[in-house]
């Protein structure tokens, strides 16, 4: 096929084409699936995305990642809260991903096609014509053209229908995961025609990309290290201004990663987690378990759930943290031999590591969730890297039986494809349900408290109130110590009229967190259902009193003069108190008109309380 470049330009465009079109094809069923988890966190209750004209509200919301609630903030001016808007947007972000790394893929495979073809420092083209006959790796001397659209669509197609991608596509809150891959392709794709074409022009856009990369997630800090990985892998050898890349590059870039990554820990620990975290050196052992699972799940897209678990490293399980070690050190060892004859495969198993590394060192901190599929998006893009440089690689050997094996090669890429898109559709299935999602989570983990809170909220979403009690029940079991867990049990036995066994709820929450309005309120209301008038008032007021800003208690009180006490003075104060502090609560304008007609009816009446 030499000189197909040439004669049928349309092909790259043609394949990068077919794996957009794949990857949005996979996502249609996607399309209509509801707002699950944090989605309520980021997007419902997010009300800095409602002004798309505040930009300081946009800005400060996440103030590490604002690109993220721009993004947001744009669907909302679109769409308002419909999913169907938010699910739209990153599918196309997706499809864009897809593009972008089969024109990545396809320049980086030109690089390594030359740099196998020419071992010296001659060009690739004079090593080819005067290679000996006799030399016994001439059939691994790849066609760098055909290889590069072979190899750069099975990568684009391995990453465009991997089920393992679903929760960083079909999650409205994986977009951050999304927009990091997004500009961190970008970047790359600009500094490598910097750094290794003498393009300067490009300087200026690839620093760029890396800077919104850096402000969609915090992964993107480990571009310029992916970077130096790859001219260490392609280039060093190569070229001697190698050093000049490194102490005019890559030294000031990764030692800015290293001031902004003290300054975001900092931060973290300090400021967001400060009654949280802890450093358990020991739980980079447990890192070692949450690679290899990665690896698994890469591998055989199963099992897979919106929670997943990590063992802790106890004196039985150290015969498996040795085993997790001696398989990294062996997949370390295999890609180092092995990166001289295929280098990209070597750099797409790099890829996948190093975009793992800060989200695993995470665990040191021991705050979060140790594991979350969507973490593996952009990590993904380095396993399809090295799929499709082993596509690429397989379909030009032997030479002698190319036309035999490349169909038997391309057979087996459609039928992979065609199994990974199969379940990427069975995970898709799987999101359009809550219920269903977080059920699966508690077959996975039974003995975690999150997965039974997961499923009483999507229970409770559904009207389900006695099954997302006993959900509740369980987590409250399994974490006792945790105050929402209560306050939602206690919430959803009101809902069912048990307002007894509520009390005690509101009241377990409000011994765990002294002080708490929702707790405080919470038993007010509970008083009330049982009949307690006075301390359900007593209460309410006690509210107020310690948090004058409060909006709930006051409308309580409110009703309760009104109706319970026939004080319209008094409910009418508590009324416009409420309009002043937020006008848009619903109700408030009527109950500000009924008990203005009552007083105005009444004469003067007297504020007795």
């Amino acid at each position: 096929m030499k000189g197909g470049m040439k004669s049928r330009p349309w092909v790259p465009f043609a394949l990068a084409a077919a794996a957009a079109l794949m990857a949005g094809l996979v996502y249609v069923s996607a399309l209509s699936n509801p707002f699950v988890y944090d989605d309520r966190r980021v997007v419902l209750e997010n009300l800095s995305i409602r002004d798309l004209s505040n930009v300081r509200a946009l800005l400060l919301n996440d103030v590490f990642r604002p690109v993220v609630n721009i993004t947001y903030a744009i669907d909302y001016a679109m769409w308002g809260l419909a999913p169907f808007g938010f699910h739209v947007t990153s599918v196309l972000l997706h499809m864009a991903n897809v593009v972008l790394l089969f024109v990545l893929m396809r320049r980086l495979s030109g690089d390594a096609g030359s740099t196998r073809a020419a071992p010296s420092s001659l060009p690739a083209m004079t090593r080819r014509k005067g290679a000996a006959k006799g030399d016994r790796n001439r059939d691994w001397i790849p066609d760098v053209h055909a290889s590069a659209n072979s190899a750069a669509f099975a990568a684009a197609a391995v990453w465009a229908v991997h089920p393992l991608m679903t929760q960083g596509v079909g999650y409205v809150s994986g977009r951050s995961e999304l927009l990091c891959a997004l500009f961190v392709l970008a970047s790359f794709l600009c500094l490598h025609a910097w750094l290794f074409r003498r393009r300067a022009a490009w300087l200026v856009p690839g620093i760029g990309c890396w800077v919104l990369a850096l402000a969609s997630k915090e992964v993107a800090v480990m571009l310029p290290v992916v970077l130096l990985a790859y001219d260490t892998l392609l280039f060093s050898r190569e070229e001697g201004d190698a050093r000049k890349r490194l102490a005019r590059v890559y030294i000031p870039m990764l030692a800015f990663v290293a001031v902004a990554g003290a300054a975001r820990l900092t931060v973290f620990v300090a400021v967001e987690n400060v009654s949280r975290a802890s450093f358990d050196w020991g739980n980079v052992l447990v890192g070692l378990d949450v690679v290899q699972r990665y690896v698994s799940l890469m591998f055989l897209a199963a099992p897979q759930s919106i929670f997943h678990t990590a063992q802790v490293v106890t004196p039985i399980l150290r015969p498996l943290v040795i085993l997790n070690a001696l398989w990294m050190t062996a997949l370390g060892i295999l890609a180092w031999r092995m990166h001289r004859r295929a280098p990209l495969v070597a750099f797409g198993a790099l890829w996948f590591v190093l975009m793992l590394l800060p989200s695993v060192a995470m665990l040191v901190l021991d705050i979060g969730e140790p594991m979350a599929e969507q973490r593996v998006y952009l990590a993904g893009a380095g396993f399809a890297m090295a799929a499709g440089a082993s596509f690429g690689r397989l379909r030009e050997w032997p030479a002698g039986q190319r036309g035999i094996l490349r169909m038997a090669v391309t057979a087996t890429l459609v039928l992979f494809l065609a199994a990974l898109a199969s379940r990427t559709l069975a995970r898709n299935a799987v999101w359009s349900d809550p219920v269903r999602l977080w059920r699966e989570a508690v077959a996975n983990a039974p003995d975690v408290w999150v997965p039974h809170r997961g499923l009483g909220d999507a229970l409770r979403a559904r009207g389900d109130y006695s099954g997302a009690s006993e959900a509740y029940r369980q987590a409250v079991r399994l974490r006792p110590q945790e105050v929402n867990t209560h306050l939602a049990l206690a919430v959803t036995l009101t809902l069912t009229g048990r307002a007894q066994e509520a009390y005690s709820g509101f009241a377990e929450a409000a011994r765990l967190s002294p002080g708490l309005v929702e707790a405080e309120t919470g038993q007010g209301v509970a008083a009330r259902l049982l009949g307690r008038t006075d301390e359900a008032r007593d209460r309410f007021l006690g509210v107020v009193k310690a948090h004058p800003d409060v909006v709930l208690p006051r409308l309580y009180l409110a009703e309760m003069y009104e109706r319970d006490y026939a004080d319209p003075a008094t409910a009418l104060r508590l009324c416009r108190e409420v309009q002043a502090l937020a006008p848009q609560t619903p109700g408030v304008a009527d109950c500000i008109s009924r008990n203005q007609q009552r007083v105005s009816g009444a004469g003067p009446a007297m504020d007795r309380h």
